[in-house]
């Protein structure tokens, strides 16, 4: 797992910039993805009650639910469903830090990079 690269990049980003969560949020994906592109597969077990949150296709998160709103995680393969509330993405991504190999600590700093304003 490369979490401290996947930190100090988005660091340098400034995503707070980023007026919609969609964008910082697709942003985040793709750099994590960037450096860790094997163990990024395990996301594609990652799913609510009704839907599936990523697939490598497009049409398999449509047929997921409805209202799934498909994006490709930029740099990728990879397909996430992005009509949720922040919380949710926030809950999302703290799964796909998991997931990867992320420590709590870097799960933290993680989120707190993506979305400050929803840190409590």
């Amino acid at each position: 797992c490369q979490s401290l690269e996947v930190i100090e990049e988005l660091k340098g980003q400034q995503l707070s910039t980023i007026p919609k969560m969609v964008e910082r949020w697709l942003l985040v994906l793709s750099v994590v993805y960037k450096h860790n592109r094997q163990a990024f597969s395990k996301v594609l077990g990652m799913s609510g009650r009704n839907r599936t949150y990523f697939a490598t296709s497009k049409d398999t998160l449509l047929e997921s639910g409805s209202s799934t709103n498909p994006k490709n995680v930029p740099g990728s393969e990879y397909w996430v469903i992005t009509n949720n509330n922040t919380v949710k993405k926030i809950n999302m991504l703290k799964e796909v830090a998991h997931v990867i190999g992320f420590n709590d600590l870097e799960v933290q700093r993680l989120v707190s990079i993506f979305a400050p304003e929803h840190i409590e």
